[in-house]
């Protein structure tokens, strides 16, 4: 088929119909990866470079024939890779895994083309094929990036590292190919739309294995930092629990220091000076008691930070509800929630810093809220999660190891924004 054409109605038709929509998509799919200084003209020249040299492998005819199979688009799939190379800052491994994505989507966007005019024979209309083939591709990549690319961070790109599957896509891509070529060679309409149908469907399974190990992998980060978060949480736990024992029996010493003095002959302006100073242990020694030895610790560790900071804490808590938590957990639930709270409200005016939290039961759950002020509006992500302008490695993982503890727990953990009030919601099930 491809062979009756002239060398100029060759190049023209290698273009439209595979190298710039496989540039296209190849730059689509680079999206989030890293790119190399200089990048948008690197891209250029050797994109330009490329065209070239498909045309010199067009214009010398560089194609293996084994009857109907073929090895041109292969062979320019392959030069390809030269201008990825050359602008993105990442192993070839990883070009290739991506560009055959790029290779896939292409394959797939001019087989659904193909159908589309099979179906919809406007050949009379002038350059409908054309037309035809910018809004077949126009649909097929839009999608493409919004479901495909857009999951796609630049952290997965980096870290991707699975020959097994490369090399899968790769023989896939290779099946798809000759299952396209083939499609050509058809004269009736069941074989050729069935092909077709084939080649797409290869093509939808290699960017489901991609999308599968992109989600895999994305998982496996989350877990591996959440799992750092909670280890890095327990260890502070026991530090704090030895801490605020040690503080407990210092206060409790220098009160006893402190009432002796007092027995003692002094002026009043050193009487007055020992009760200010028994005031600021007060303080030191401050106790909640809610039925929970570790809840009671962690607000006793916040209230020192409240008051620092002119913050009201309002407990109404009945400890013992949460007495099927491990202790670590109760720790780190209640530690991280009280931080994003207080750190909210240091940059409220004082009239607004309160915090209230509940612990009760209500029919047969058990509801933690905790409730402050926030006068800047909270926008959430697509699995809930409150947005923060911070970018740090360990950002976001405070709220997502609250979801796990609830999670732990047969619970679910809610944040809402409503009316400048952000609210923690947990909701334990017997």
């Amino acid at each position: 088929m491809y062979e009756n054409y002239e060398f100029e109605e060759a190049i023209f038709y290698y273009l439209y119909r595979f190298i710039l929509p496989l540039i296209v998509a190849e730059i689509i799919t680079f999206t989030y990866a890293k790119k190399k200084m200089y990048w948008i003209l690197r891209c250029i020249c050797f994109e330009v470079l490329f065209i070239s040299l498909s045309a010199m492998f067009v214009f010398w005819n560089i194609d293996i024939k084994i009857g109907w199979c073929r090895t041109i688009f292969l062979s320019l799939f392959l030069l390809s890779l030269i201008p990825l190379k050359m602008t993105y800052d990442i192993k070839f491994k990883q070009i290739l895994f991506l560009s055959l994505s790029a290779y896939a989507i292409q394959n797939f966007g001019d087989n659904f083309w193909q159908l589309f005019i099979k179906f919809v024979p406007l050949s009379g209309v002038k350059g409908w094929n054309i037309i035809s083939l910018i809004l077949s591709y126009s649909l097929i990549y839009t999608c493409y990036f919004f479901i495909f690319i857009k999951l796609i961070k630049k952290n997965d790109v980096i870290n991707l590292n699975n020959t097994i599957v490369t090399l899968t896509s790769l023989i896939a891509v290779i099946v798809v190919n000759i299952l396209s070529m083939y499609a050509q060679q058809l004269n009736d309409d069941i074989g050729f739309v069935s092909t077709k149908f084939y080649a797409m469907i290869a093509c939808f399974f290699i960017l489901a294995v991609q999308y599968n190990i992109f989600h895999a992998r994305k998982l496996s980060n989350e877990k591996e930092l959440l799992e750092q978060t909670l280890n890095f949480q327990n260890e502070k736990f026991e530090n704090s629990k030895e801490t605020m024992e040690l503080i407990n029996i210092k206060c409790h010493d220098l009160k006893h220091a402190i009432e002796s003095l007092k027995e003692t002959s002094l002026t009043p302006s050193q009487i007055k000076r020992l009760d200010e100073l028994s005031t600021t242990i007060d303080i030191y020694d401050s106790k909640i008691k809610t039925d929970n030895p570790v809840l009671d610790m962690v607000l006793s560790e916040k209230i020192l930070t409240c008051k620092q900071n002119n913050i009201r804490l309002v407990p109404i808590i009945d400890g013992k509800l949460l007495s099927f938590m491990e202790n670590s957990d109760v720790y780190s639930l209640f530690e991280n929630a009280l931080d994003n709270a207080i750190k909210t409200l240091k940059q409220e005016d004082d009239s607004y810093r309160s915090i209230f939290i509940n612990v009760i039961k209500k029919n047969n759950a058990i509801l933690v809220k905790i409730e402050n002020y926030c006068s800047q509006k909270v926008n959430f992500d697509e699995e809930g999660f409150p947005k923060t302008k911070e970018d740090n490695r360990f950002h976001g993982y405070g709220t997502k190891s609250i979801e796990y503890i609830a999670k732990k727990y047969n619970g679910k953990a809610l944040f809402d924004y409503k009316n400048n009030v952000f609210s923690l919601t947990i909701c334990f099930f017997n």
